[in-house]
């Protein structure tokens, strides 16, 4: 049962950002929408940041309007007090309302303390977009793969909990930084955001094609120069497909490590930097050891 719009808000043109009221279960459950295109490819999710006064949910659905044009996609916004936050309860939403009739794809953006809401949606699968989460929840392996970007302009706590948490589930995680920046303008970081969105729609398509996902593994995909000047930084890029621990090292003619580097990777790109700075002139052997990859590679270093 829809009781009809408290508000609309005119954005030019023949786009809005339209208020409703949902009947639901005996509540009334405010909600805020934008259509994109007369034809929709996908339902994205908007969650503001309920932590910020500033970022009501039609602010933040009308402050991504230009997402949805861009994507052909709605773009719902729901009340934060709602805490049946399933794919079944959105599929309610969006047909007893109207919105689509479709099985559409369904996706998410959170901003801020939005990250708190996703929990259930990332258990089933959902794939989406966080940006400068401040808080974070405690997601649960439902078995269900997917892929995730996240916009960030700091490494807090709540930033690598969430990063860690979706790699050691086995999800795909790509991480754009934006130092000094400030990423709740969201009008300045278009682009980081649609680069996030498409990684996430090229995953999605290789989660769906058996063939290309049991071909991919744990790669090194970059060259590495065998001769590099003293203070050079030695760049080794890896395609991880398992998830994992992997040793980077740089051993010495004694077999020695003089550079060593431990780390958890997730599935996805990841660049690691070993600093040749306090290094003698020599020779060399670069070692990348991780699940189903060993490499070797041989390395002089001079003046």
């Amino acid at each position: 049962m829809i009781i009809s719009l408290v508000l609309m808000l005119r954005l030019g043109h023949a786009q809005e950002v339209v208020e409703q009221t949902w009947k639901y279960k005996g509540k009334s459950i405010p909600y805020v929408y934008h259509q994109g295109s007369d034809s929709t490819h996908e339902v994205i999710l908007a969650f503001a940041d309920t932590t910020n006064q500033g970022w009501q949910v039609s602010s933040w659905v009308q402050e991504l309007s230009w997402l949805s044009t861009e994507r052909q996609a709605l773009l719902v916004g729901l009340s934060p007090e709602v805490d049946e936050l399933s794919t079944t309860f959105y599929r309610q939403l969006l047909k007893e309302n109207q919105l689509t009739d479709q099985k559409l794809p369904l996706s998410f953006i959170a901003l801020g303390s939005g990250a708190e809401s996703l929990c259930s949606l990332v258990g089933e699968g959902v794939s989406g977009v966080f940006i400068a989460q401040n808080t974070s929840c405690s997601f649960q392996d439902m078995g269900a793969t997917s892929s995730y970007g996240i916009l960030n302009s700091r490494d807090n706590d709540s930033a690598r909990i969430v990063r860690d948490s979706l790699s050691y589930l086995g999800h795909w995680v790509k991480e754009i930084m934006v130092i000094g920046d400030d990423p709740y303008y969201v009008e300045q970081r278009k682009e980081v955001i649609l680069q996030l969105f498409q990684f996430n729609d090229s995953i999605t398509s290789l989660l769906q094609d058996s063939a290309s996902l049991a071909a991919l593994k744990n790669r090194l995909v970059n060259t590495i120069p065998e001769i590099l000047r003293q203070g050079q930084v030695i760049p080794v890029e890896l395609q991880v497909a398992e998830q994992g621990l992997f040793k980077i090292e740089l051993l010495d003619l004694s077999g020695k490590a003089v550079l060593s580097e431990h780390r958890f990777l997730g599935k996805g790109l990841h660049k690691v930097h070993l600093q040749t700075k306090a290094l003698p002139w020599g020779v060399y052997k670069l070692v990348v050891d991780g699940p189903k990859l060993l490499e070797k590679r041989k390395i002089m270093i001079r003046g």
